[in-house]
């Protein structure tokens, strides 16, 4: 075996040895357009890796050939609905169960940070709602932040201090970030909560300061985490153990 043979199976291999039962619920894939397209570009042959490609497909294949249940889902957001087909029996695809909508995202989070009612574009809203990746609805993964989009060494903000800048406590602010989030529980697919946004952390996201607990059982905190009704609690402490498909009911947090 040579070393570029050594080098394409080592991935497979790391992921192998995590899918024992009960090790790992699933996997998320970071950047899976930086291993697919040489420039990170979306619909450019060209440039494609087509051993990227089919290193995703492998990996997919593999995960799925296991005994337990796992989900594999890609952080691409290119809206690419070939990432979400299957990867066995010819389909070409790259075989993940789903993937991130940043379309979602942009157009909930431009809905609701605008402060006039007049500056809100309802059919974005409703188009994305609607939208799909061929017929199936769960494979979107839906969410109105992210450790990308609230992440402070970007300069990015929370939502609720994105909708009222330095009054992220506000009635506005808290109002609309949490419409925000119902739209994420209850639009079709699989919602993805960030850290914090259960109980309306506003200060933006880095890995050196902990999160302020103390929201959590605030009057002002603690609003999304009513929308998880005590069946998803359960459902998201089982996680994925029991999954044998998709669900809408297991929200994925990052």
């Amino acid at each position: 075996m040579d070393s570029s043979q050594r080098e394409r199976l080592a991935p497979r291999q790391s992921n192998q040895d995590k899918l024992s039962p009960g090790r790992m619920d699933g996997f998320r894939f970071d950047s899976t357009i930086g291993i697919r397209n040489a420039y990170g570009n979306n619909n450019d042959p060209k440039n494609d890796i087509s051993e990227g490609w089919w290193l995703l497909q492998e990996l997919n294949s593999l995960i799925k050939s296991q005994p337990s249940a796992k989900i594999t889902i890609a952080e691409d957001l290119q809206e690419n609905e070939w990432v979400t087909k299957p990867a066995f029996f010819g389909a070409g695809g790259a075989g993940f169960d789903a993937q991130w909508v940043s379309r979602f995202y942009w157009d909930i989070h431009n809905a609701v940070v605008v402060p006039a009612d007049s500056s809100r574009n309802m059919f974005a809203v409703r188009d994305v709602i609607e939208q799909r990746y061929g017929s199936d609805a769960f494979s979107r993964i839906l969410f109105s932040e992210n450790h990308d989009q609230v992440h402070a060494d970007k300069g990015n903000l929370r939502l609720p201090d994105a909708i009222d800048r330095g009054h992220a406590d506000s009635y506005f602010a808290r109002k609309r970030s949490t419409l925000a989030a119902a739209i994420v529980m209850t639009a079709p697919g699989i919602p993805m909560i960030f850290q914090g946004q259960e109980f309306l952390e506003w200060l933006a996201w880095t890995d050196k300061t902990a999160l302020d607990w103390s929201k959590k059982d605030s009057l002002i905190g603690g609003k999304i985490l009513a929308l998880l009704n005590p069946s998803m609690n359960h459902a998201i402490a089982s996680s994925l153990r029991a999954r044998s498909a998709r669900s809408a009911t297991e929200p994925y947090f990052r």
